[in-house]
């Protein structure tokens, strides 16, 4: 068994572009019925179901999928950009910019992140999430395990 210490800290908001926490996820339900509008796991009319196990198999179709919502600040002309980055040992072995759909009703972008995990190599891993609107910018990260075959 293992533990891992985390600090969560909640700052008020301080104008700019914001980003939540990042959610590994364990599965998504489309079409779920009885959908709220404050539930902040939702997206695309389903609903994500995170993950606690922080691990995953690299197994033949195995999907690592991260979701996380941008919120975009309104007063700012430019389109809120995403870079997401995984670490392996301190480097970065993966790297992409996302492209973003408008903000929803609520002024808010949710989006999935999916990437195959078969073939990762096995250890610890940080993903991390850096978000730019303008000249504001935050970041999130999360940490997982690519368990051995």
């Amino acid at each position: 068994m293992g533990a891992r210490r985390a600090i969560f800290q909640a700052n008020a908001p301080a104008g700019g572009v914001a980003i939540s926490n990042l959610c590994v996820v364990r599965g998504y339900q489309p079409n779920a019925k009885d959908l709220d509008p404050a539930d902040p796991f939702q997206f695309q009319g389903g609903r994500i179901t995170p993950t606690l196990a922080g691990s995953i198999r690299p197994v033949a179709g195995a999907m690592l999928s991260v979701f996380f919502v941008v919120y975009p600040d309104a007063k700012i002309a430019e389109k809120p950009q995403v870079t997401l980055e995984y670490i392996k040992d301190g480097q970065v072995v993966g790297q992409g910019v996302l492209e973003l759909p408008p903000a929803d009703a609520q002024g808010r972008i949710p989006h999935v992140m999916s990437s195959p995990a078969e073939g990762m190599p096995a250890g610890s891993y940080e993903i991390r999430a850096i978000v730019k609107q303008g000249n504001t910018q935050a970041e999130e990260r999360a940490f997982l395990t690519v368990e051995s075959l």
